[in-house]
């Protein structure tokens, strides 16, 4: 008769307590002399090939993240690069819409999380902003060097950090529609950092945005809403209407196309799965 060693403490046979066996194969009652095997509960110890075949694993997968990171980064300046080709997509006071050039980034947040997504965003910000003071400086300044700064972060870091929102929806499972409604958060909130900064530092050209607008297109829908604003705001809130109006103009235009584009390419089966992170399991 076999007995497991944390199972039993009693004989079956007559009752008797049983001595705790010492790593012995048998056991004998000395009551009733029955002889038990002792069967021993220990846990098999992985091998090292098994540990160093688990620790390559999880290397592999860290890896793998930070290439395709890279690579969407890329693709993401490559679009925006492809863009800055086409005339009509660019706004005469900074701007514009671009051919989908922020869904890698919201690719990443779907995929990988909150921190890579705000990593690749804060990245994509940063080289932005370098490419921008390197292409003109000076247009970028203004009249004090902490307004510029402030200014800066708002369009530059905070705006595209905030793209990596979309990682919020990584658990999500729904694939085909994941990439979409990242691309409203993530680019959502791009939209609100660009609004901060137009109402806090360009907030001056308002009253001129909408009196421009009136005399250019006058009988329009267009000269009415500008005249209508005029009447109803002044001061900040007339700034703020404004820079919601002008970052709207190309912002708008962007997200709906983004998640669009995002649902279309989110259907095909083989980045639906990655979307959903079936690979990283």
């Amino acid at each position: 008769m076999k007995i497991k060693e944390l199972n039993c403490t009693k004989c079956p046979n007559c009752g008797a307590t049983l001595k705790s066996p010492q790593a012995e194969k048998t056991i004998k009652c000395e009551y009733c002399g029955t002889v038990f095997e002792v069967e021993y509960d220990v846990e098999k110890p992985k091998s090292s090939s098994a540990i160093q075949t688990g620790i390559k694993s999880k290397r592999s997968k860290k890896t793998e993240r930070l290439v395709e990171t890279a690579i969407m980064i890329a693709l993401a300046f490559a679009l925006s690069m492809v863009s800055d080709l086409v005339p009509f997509l660019q706004l005469p006071f900074g701007g514009k819409v671009t051919l989908v050039s922020c869904l890698p980034l919201v690719y990443i947040g779907v995929r990988y999380g909150l921190g890579q997504g705000l990593l690749a965003g804060i990245i994509t910000g940063v080289i932005q902003l370098v490419l921008g003071l390197a292409k003109n400086a000076s247009s970028l300044m203004l009249e004090h060097w902490y307004e510029t700064v402030f200014m800066l972060l708002l369009d530059y870091i905070v705006a595209y950090t905030a793209i990596g929102l979309s990682g919020i929806l990584r658990k999500s499972k729904r694939g085909p529609i994941k990439l979409a409604f990242g691309s409203i958060i993530g680019l959502t909130a791009r939209y609100i950092s660009h609004i901060f900064s137009g109402w806090i530092f360009f907030g001056q050209w308002a009253e001129w945005f909408f009196e421009d607008a009136a005399e250019t297109y006058p009988g329009t829908w267009y000269a009415s809403l500008s005249e209508s604003i005029l009447s109803k705001f002044s001061g900040s809130g007339l700034a703020l209407v404004y820079s919601t109006v002008y970052n709207g103009l190309y912002m708008i235009p962007e997200i709906i196309v983004t998640a669009v584009v995002g649902a279309i390419i989110g259907a095909v089966p083989f980045i639906a799965r990655r979307v959903r992170g079936e690979d990283l399991a």
